[in-house]
């Protein structure tokens, strides 16, 4: 009800996001730099200014609102972070940075909302902020309304969050302004993060239908995940590190464990994988190194998470460096498993061996070869393999390993399944 542009940034066209309200088809919007943005599974990512606004003057949202004197604006947002300023525009109906008739906005790690009335000047100052900490990078349900009684309100993630009382109505917007996403229109207020839905009603939501609109969240939420924040790590006993972080999905199928030497040269490969909800992992196998590099990203069946940000320790024991001795040949299960596209293979070595590991498809064609006949130490190995060219099915990798002492040759096979 009062619902006049909605826009879920399902791509259909790489310069236009329309709006999925028919009645107002002249609020489509244009992208006039699509090289300024990447379309994500469901969502819009913008990483420079690309310049979103309506083709043709928004008079449809100026007419609806002042009949109304009420409003409401709504977004499910990421911030790239929590220092952007100006204030950076999120979502604006204006001319430039001095006149407008609204805009929500991010000033640092606050919302902030400027709304022109009768008894505010052409900027829509005063302004109304949210509480400290609300803009953080990870999304985030945001919602303002005015009421006809005058009380503008900001809900963060369904629950209020701030409240004034404005006089005036809105017969002073200026219906040639233009509505439009991320920066205002002579790029100088530009916002960074990602877009998931935006929405505009000609009435002011109540406190139960923000509630509802959180809570039922948007199409596409259960296949993006939120990256984990706030990652630490601690020694234990010398020489084991203890890593901790912050769980922000509720529909992951669990976490992997990266880590690098703190050296210019080391790449980051893949320590394990644990299961959903899980926050906290001892890392117990490190051997030569005194310093390392750890992140942590969330999967589930249909995709990854952004990784966290990278987390140092120092001072590590590493007497038992040439303790690093594996007792056993093995072909671990592939995980995450099921995998979209990527998944990670783990085997071990029981000494230095000429090692051959193939997938094969379910008719036993070779598809695709990541050793062949490489000649590999004793150890644990890791290896990333990607099925972005090959479709949904079950698929078997095989592990054969030649010790160059003579020993007898070892083979092991196990399974993994794609979903596309």
């Amino acid at each position: 009800n009062g619902l006049i542009a909605e826009y879920d940034f399902e791509q259909s066209n790489e310069n236009m996001i329309e709006n999925n309200v028919n009645n107002y088809p002249n609020l489509t919007l244009n992208i006039k730099n699509p090289s300024a943005i990447n379309w994500l599974p469901y969502g819009l990512d913008i990483i420079d200014n690309p310049v979103i606004t309506t083709i043709n003057q928004a008079k449809d949202i100026c007419r609806e609102i002042v009949e109304n004197n009420e409003i409401t604006v709504e977004a499910w947002i990421v911030p790239n972070n929590a220092s952007q300023s100006g204030p950076a525009r999120i979502i604006t109906f204006s001319q430039n940075v001095s006149n407008r008739n609204f805009s929500l906005n991010q000033e640092s790690d606050k919302y902030e909302v400027r709304l022109r009335t009768t008894k505010t000047d052409n900027n829509g100052l005063p302004s109304l902020f949210s509480s400290s900490n609300s803009a953080k990078d990870k999304l985030t349900h945001v919602v303002f309304t005015k009421n006809i009684m005058g009380e503008l309100s900001i809900y963060i993630n369904g629950s209020l969050d701030t409240k004034v009382n404005i006089s005036g109505n809105f017969s002073n917007w200026d219906s040639t302004y233009s509505f439009g996403l991320a920066d205002e229109f002579l790029n100088e207020r530009l916002w960074l993060g990602k877009f998931y839905l935006v929405s505009l009603y000609n009435r002011a939501l109540n406190p139960q239908e923000v509630l509802h609109n959180f809570n039922i969240k948007f199409k596409g939420y259960d296949f993006i995940l939120e990256k984990p924040s706030n990652l630490t790590v601690a020694i234990e006993n010398g020489t084991n590190v203890l890593v901790n972080w912050d769980d922000n999905s509720s529909n992951e199928l669990g976490f992997i464990i990266e880590r690098r030497a703190n050296r210019i040269d080391s790449l980051f490969y893949v320590v394990d994988s644990l299961d959903f909800n899980v926050t906290s992992y001892i890392d117990s196998t490190l051997k030569y190194d005194s310093s390392y590099v750890y992140r942590v990203r969330a999967f589930n069946d249909s995709t990854f998470s952004e990784y966290s940000e990278e987390a140092i320790i120092n001072d590590l024991l590493v007497s038992v460096k040439n303790n690093n001795i594996v007792n056993k040949f093995d072909l671990y299960q592939n995980y995450p498993n099921p995998f979209n596209p990527t998944t990670n293979l783990k085997f071990s070595l029981t000494q230095k061996s000429e090692v051959e590991l193939k997938i094969f498809n379910s008719i036993g064609e070779a598809v695709e070869i990541i050793y062949d006949n490489k000649i590999l130490p004793e150890g644990i190995h890791f290896e990333i393999f990607n099925a972005k060219n090959l479709s949904s099915g079950v698929y078997f990798y095989r592990l054969i390993a030649k010790p160059l002492d003579g020993s007898p040759v070892i083979m092991k096979i196990n399974k993994a399944t794609l979903i596309k």
